[in-house]
């Protein structure tokens, strides 16, 4: 609880690196740095933050959005939307959904 309310209050940056159709997504807050790189539609393992790896899908949509869909349960969806103004991740594990926005530098 105490680790969950700490990264909460953090300001990440978030760093995403697009080549082709491999992007690496690079999180780093003063807590912790989390580094995934993936090729859209190919499972890949990751830990995503939460110090349990699985497998995962990573596809884009509407040429906009990154759906991230976990292999072993499907319900566990986490979509990165980017806009002119920055970016809205929302994650929905466990029937609870929840977002987040982050602006541009």
């Amino acid at each position: 609880m105490v680790k969950r309310k700490l990264v909460a209050a953090t300001s990440p940056d978030i760093l995403v690196e697009v080549n082709g159709e491999t992007y690496n997504i690079k999180t780093v807050t003063s807590v912790k740095t989390v580094e995934v790189t993936f090729t859209l539609g190919k499972e890949y393992e990751a830990d995503p933050g939460t110090d349990r790896t699985a497998k995962y899908v990573t596809t884009l949509e509407g040429g906009d959005t990154l759906k991230t869909v976990e292999v072993a349960n499907p319900e566990n969806v986490a979509t990165r939307k980017f806009t002119d103004d920055g970016l809205v991740m929302t994650v929905t594990a466990k029937g609870v959904t929840g977002s987040r926005t982050f602006k541009r530098a």
